[in-house]
């Protein structure tokens, strides 16, 4: 609605493309805002990780945001795939986070069928 508005307004004024170049650094200028924030939320996120990596002894970042994802969520529920989707690693990096995190009481695996699915052991 906008951008039609200043298009318009910009084509019965003469072509004066104020309107238009306002209308585009407002945008911009939003878009730049909801990145500011967006990376706000990332750097949190990056300390959390690096707190839960303190506070448990050897574990990786990667099962730091995967215990992280447990607890933020605790009644979820998981399966390798979806953490070999989500951080882009092959099915058997994934399993081994998994397994490492239940080895470590974290999660607790349940068996579904063929597969496991795994679950916040808090």
């Amino acid at each position: 609605m906008r951008y039609t508005l200043a298009y318009l307004l910009t084509e019965t004024d003469e072509n004066d493309m104020t309107y238009f170049i306002d209308f585009n650094i407002d945008i911009i200028s939003k878009a730049m805002e909801d990145l500011k924030q967006y990376i706000i939320e990332k750097r949190k996120e990056e300390l959390d990780s690096i707190q839960l990596v303190q506070q448990i002894p050897d574990i990786t970042f990667r099962q730091a945001d995967i215990l992280k994802e447990f607890i933020t969520r605790p009644s979820r529920r998981v399966t390798v795939n979806e953490i070999a989707g989500k951080f882009k690693i092959s099915l058997p990096t994934a399993r081994s986070d998994l397994v490492r995190l239940e080895e470590m009481g974290k999660i607790k695996a349940i068996k579904d069928g063929i597969r496991f699915i795994y679950v916040y052991n808090g």
